[in-house]
């Protein structure tokens, strides 16, 4: 009844690609993670919460598997978070922001 672009269908995406990645299967998680940001992206824009979550998870995905190439551009569009008004940050967002530093050295160690 939710449809596939339902925010709690894309939610649910997001989970299942969680789960993939926690038992291991990073392959996996990746191609989930991927479909639910370009979805995310598409029904709830860019700079909402609930995308930046799952770019931050299809980042740290990317990592795990060595993909520092397809990494980098994802981990440039998070440090958009450093120019907005901290007022304006959900709390998952300053956590991202947190994260930001060690993400960027992992994609310099190379």
């Amino acid at each position: 009844i939710l449809g596939p672009d339902h925010p709690h269908t894309l939610t649910t995406l997001q989970n299942l690609a969680g789960t993939q990645f926690t038992q291991g299967d990073p392959m996996s998680a990746r191609s989930l993670f991927e479909r639910a940001l370009e979805s995310r992206i598409r029904i709830l824009g860019p700079e909402h919460p609930d995308t930046t979550m799952t770019r931050v998870n299809l980042v740290l995905t990317l990592l795990k598997l060595g993909d520092r190439e397809a990494a980098a551009p994802l981990l440039a569009m998070l440090g958009a978070l450093r120019h907005r008004d901290p007022a304006t940050l959900s709390a998952v967002e300053m956590q991202i922001l947190g994260l930001l530093p060690e993400l960027e050295a992992q994609i310099l160690r190379g």
